[in-house]
């Protein structure tokens, strides 16, 4: 799921050469947002987005498409500060637009994304829960229950309540999504797509060996792929079924089926350059005693592009219990990435930066990793 943050200017302005000034119009108030944003004042930009809202809804030629594109610059503006401001920024702005088209037209599907995607963030799952529920029905009603989406929202809906442990509800959604996928072809990527999300939820409820039969039909499916765009299209989603079953192979300790599944990534084609990962294990984070384990640590290693394997460690920075530090050292041994370079080829090392940080809440450990910088 995509925030963008940027504006967008919708039609070229009679500028006030100071933005700050009245604005009389609302071409004038969206160009100063524009000039104010770039120049980082950002109360001052957002006020500005709101009064070109606002003005916009006096133009003779309204259009609500271009109303909703105005919103959702501000929308954008106020994620930029804070969670409540942003929820705060959803509501004003989806009132708005219902005063021109009513509470189920098309466009207030992308407001009703926005309200779910807030209030998850503001821990409020319920209120969540019930935005996404609104934004199903919607899409249902505006484009059909079989429409891509329709499909669409209900995987990113699965998705967003996997990550609050509503493990019921997420089975529901993805079983509601493979009902409508079933009756696509098998190489169709929204069937892949709800394909890989259901071997996804099976893996996390350790039930391994049928998630790998699952993840093996996906790279299947992806190895007879015989038109050159798709299967380019679908390579990010085939090299992390191969990753899993690389994860897979690790845990059942054949390592020489790990590394036969890492070869075949090679095949894959991918048009990013950069090492893409296929395993990424956390920390180990087992406490036991009066140990705590918090702190930050900030990495650079190095990848072979001729197996994959993270060849050489360095501590940049650490902060905190130096246990993490050895921790964080021993997991990135295991990680593994897709071997870029041509089989029996020596290949070559490149350097990722990467940062750890770890501390506790009040229901247990949470563990968060950045990546930092590509050289």
């Amino acid at each position: 799921m995509h925030r963008g943050w940027g504006i967008l200017i919708l039609v070229g302005a009679l500028a006030s050469p100071n933005p700050a000034l009245a604005q009389s119009t609302w071409q004038e108030a969206n160009k100063a947002s524009a000039t104010l944003q770039q120049e980082g004042k950002l109360d001052q930009a957002l006020e500005m987005a709101w009064k070109a809202a606002e003005l916009y809804e006096q133009n003779p030629k309204y259009k609500p498409t271009s109303h909703a594109q105005l919103l959702l610059n501000a929308v954008d503006m106020a994620d930029s500060a804070d969670n409540e401001k942003e929820l705060a920024a959803v509501r004003k702005a989806l009132t708005a637009l219902q005063r021109h088209v009513g509470a189920e037209d098309a466009l207030t599907i992308q407001f009703q994304q926005r309200l779910g995607q807030a209030y998850y963030g503001n821990g409020r799952f319920q209120d969540g829960a019930s935005a996404y529920e609104r934004m199903l029905y919607l899409t249902e009603r505006n484009f059909g229950g079989e429409s891509p989406q329709y499909l669409d929202t209900l995987l990113e809906y699965a998705s967003i309540s996997k990550t609050t442990r509503e493990l019921v509800q997420t089975r529901k959604l993805l079983d509601r999504a493979s009902a409508i996928t079933a009756q696509l072809p098998p190489t169709h990527p929204q069937r892949l797509r709800t394909d890989f999300q259901q071997a996804i939820l099976t893996l996390e409820a350790n039930r391994r060996e049928d998630a790998e039969g699952m993840f093996r039909a996906i790279v299947e499916t992806g190895e007879n792929l015989t038109d050159p765009h798709q299967r380019t299209a679908l390579a990010p989603l085939l090299l992390n079924a191969y990753g899993k079953l690389v994860y897979i192979a690790d845990k059942q300790g054949d390592a020489a089926k790990a590394d036969a599944w890492v070869e075949k990534t090679r095949t894959v084609p991918l048009e990013n350059t950069e090492p893409f990962p296929l395993v990424r294990v956390a920390p180990d984070l087992t406490i036991s005693g009066e140990i705590h384990l918090t702190g930050t640590v900030q990495v650079a290693f190095k990848v072979s592009t001729a197996d994959g394997r993270v060849k050489q460690i360095d501590i940049l920075e650490k902060s905190g219990n130096p246990q993490f530090a050895d921790r964080v050292k021993a997991a990135l041994k295991d990680w593994r990435y897709r071997p870029s370079a041509p089989a029996g080829a020596a290949g070559e090392l490149v350097e990722i930066k990467q940062s750890f940080g770890y501390r506790f809440d009040n229901e247990g450990p949470e563990l968060g990793t950045r990546l930092k910088r590509r050289v």
